[in-house]
């Protein structure tokens, strides 16, 4: 038996040189263990086609296959003002905001940015708000983006995010990934890429959440624009 999460993707292994494969049925009553199973046996389906997949002995997982691409869009993803501010503290974000399992059906919905379209090309991945007009200086936001991902092997994780003017976290299942570095020129314009590690995915419901501050810009009163637009490939 194996205690590792990682083996939900694994198909078969080999049950000797006899050439007997047998699968790898989930435990699920056992907080995610696995047990080699062979087909008929101790409730295996004994109806299905096991191929012999791998090298003798060796464990196998199938992989994602055709690559996943999750873009931010107008519509796509919740949304919640945090606040506004020139000086002091922001207010308190709800608590487990960033978590899978967050209730966030009282949350707004993701608008275009239209001030913001011409900077930061990211093919696919339109730049959006929680507004769509011109907020004030300092604004902050948080953004959800679930998403469902097939079982599977996942090789590799990319994103793609450009930002006005910060993302101050991002959070993939409420584990934290990243964030753009505490000084970047340009911050609309320059496209940030990110790899996402692998282990951080499940199949089913994932969450992608941002941090969004539009920055203490300017400081002379007028509004400063706050978006982002990203993309994320899983492969």
């Amino acid at each position: 038996m194996w205690r590792d999460s990682a083996l939900a993707g694994l198909l078969y292994i080999a049950g000797g040189s006899g050439g007997v494969w047998k699968s790898v049925d989930g435990m699920g009553s056992s907080g995610g263990y696995f047990k080699v199973r062979q087909p008929g046996v101790q409730g295996a389906p004994s109806g299905a086609s096991y191929a012999q997949i791998g090298a003798g002995g060796s464990l196998v997982r199938a992989p994602l296959g055709t690559p996943v691409t999750v873009a931010g869009a107008v519509g796509v993803g919740k949304t919640y003002h945090v606040g506004t501010l020139i000086t002091g503290t922001y207010p308190a974000v709800p608590a487990g905001w960033q978590q899978p399992g967050f209730n966030d059906s009282g949350w707004g919905s993701t608008v275009s940015e239209p001030a913001l379209d011409s900077q930061g090309y990211i093919a696919g991945a339109p730049w959006i708000s929680y507004t769509g007009g011109t907020p004030p200086i300092s604004d902050r936001w948080l953004l959800r983006h679930a998403f469902t991902l097939g079982a599977g092997w996942i090789a590799s994780a990319t994103l793609q995010l450009a930002v006005d003017d910060n993302v101050d976290g991002i959070w993939l299942n409420g584990i934290f990934v990243a964030r753009s570095p505490a000084s970047l020129p340009s911050s609309f314009s320059t496209v940030l890429s990110f790899a996402i590690p692998a282990a951080l995915f499940v199949a089913g419901t994932n969450v992608l959440a941002f941090d969004v501050n539009g920055g203490r810009s300017y400081g002379d009163g007028h509004g400063s624009t706050t978006g982002i637009r990203y993309k994320l490939v899983v492969g």
